[in-house]
């Protein structure tokens, strides 16, 4: 079953809300897509099939398909999942892609700040702001995903292999997505099944990203999560996130988001400031 929620529509854009559950893990009929669009991870994660390649939607990914597309999702039994869609007309596309940029054509995770920008797209439609903010936002947001480093292709592989090694990199996944901070490396890899050094060489080969990098975005993303939910204690939140301490936290938020805790409280706050910094 899906749901789509309209966010917000202007000229050359719309944004909306998927929520998506499934009573099965088995592959949804396909569907095409109608216009050029960019799918974010919000909730959960799923696996997606378009254009050849296959790998996961989850909170710090994201997609892009262009018209005719053919897409398939599969998620797991139960599992309750959210994406935000952001459609794009081709006139404000090409704009968007003038200096360079271009739509990925394979799944990205995306970075701290490109986080940051999504929760204040979606802050904003939720409190209702006027079109000139929701417009200039959604921009930064589609700016921000087509600057996002595109893995390469994984290369040729029987379709077993395949098959199993993308099973063991979506288990790696969902385990540092449920607990960043609580497992080792080899405690990891001893979780999935396979060697350190083999996990962290297929884990690159098909995510684009190693799983360091992975895993500081997913760690990035839950205390975005608890900081927009209002957590004050940030020696915990550190603690349960596996940095060293405060200091490693807002040092890493203030790197890799742009803004340190206290700042990020007030954008992401109840009330915070209408419009956020360039």
């Amino acid at each position: 079953m899906r749901h789509t929620m309209p966010l917000a529509r202007d000229d050359g854009f719309t944004l909306e809300e998927q929520r998506m559950h499934s009573a099965t893990d088995r592959w949804w009929p396909v569907q095409a897509h109608a216009r050029h669009a960019l799918v974010l991870g919000r909730r959960g994660s799923y696996a997606v099939r378009l254009r050849g390649w296959q790998a996961t939607l989850d909170p710090v990914s994201a997609f892009a398909a262009a018209p005719g597309d053919e897409q398939t999702i599969a998620h797991r039994a139960g599992a309750r999942d959210m994406c935000t869609v952001l459609t794009l007309d081709p006139p404000l596309l090409d704009d968007l892609t003038a200096g360079g940029a271009a739509l990925p054509d394979r799944p990205v995770v995306v970075d701290g700040r490109t986080q940051l920008r999504h929760r204040l797209l979606l802050r904003h439609t939720r409190r209702g702001a006027d079109r000139f903010t929701v417009f200039e936002e959604a921009i930064r947001l589609a700016t921000a995903v087509l600057r996002q480093p595109a893995p390469r292709p994984a290369g040729a592989q029987r379709p077993a292999t395949a098959r199993a090694q993308r099973r063991i990199v979506r288990d790696a996944r969902d385990l540092l997505a449920a607990d960043p901070a609580g497992l080792s490396p080899a405690e990891l890899a001893r979780a999935v099944g396979v060697s350190p050094h083999h996990l962290s060489r297929i884990f690159h080969r098909h995510h684009g990203r190693t799983l360091s990098q992975f895993r500081l975005q997913v760690r990035i993303h839950r205390a975005l999560d608890r900081i927009e939910a209002g957590e004050s204690d940030l020696s915990g939140l550190a603690a349960d996130l596996g940095f060293a301490d405060h200091a490693h936290l807002t040092r890493t938020l203030r790197t890799h988001v742009g803004h340190p805790p206290t700042a990020l409280r007030r954008l992401l706050g109840a009330d915070g400031p209408e419009r956020p910094p360039a």
